[in-house]
């Protein structure tokens, strides 16, 4: 299983692959700190889940998810940021391919129940 990590911060991204990492060593995990650049391997790498962040320069988490849309990709998104806005909620909900809203720090607990479902469906 391949999960996506695309957030601006360096030690979000950190913190996030060794999370996952004690939910399944088996999970191999890629870290962007450039929407941008993690647009542009999507293809490549194609993961099962992508967990991204919304307030980022250059491309922010809605312009990456409108970018998918265009592209009709099916990927899985988890979002996961530090905003608290009712309608970061309301808008995310409007997405096809966003999966669930965590608010940052994720935790092994709030990150277990994607990793599970997801893990079934690949497996």
């Amino acid at each position: 299983m391949n999960v996506l990590l695309v957030d601006d911060e360096y030690i979000s991204n950190f913190i996030n692959k060794k999370l996952i990492e004690n939910i399944d060593a088996a999970i191999h995990t890629i870290a962007f700190n450039d929407a941008v650049e993690a647009f542009g391997k999507l293809h490549f790498i194609k993961p099962d889940l992508i967990l991204l962040d919304i307030n980022m320069p250059m491309m922010n988490g809605w312009d990456f998810l409108d970018k998918m849309q265009v592209d009709a990709t099916d990927y899985k998104v988890v979002i996961l940021t530090s905003s608290v806005n009712a309608m970061d909620r309301t808008k995310a909900a409007k997405y096809k391919n966003v999966i669930g809203f965590m608010e940052k720090p994720a935790t092994i607990s709030s990150l277990t129940p994607y990793i599970t479902l997801l893990s079934a469906v690949v497996a």
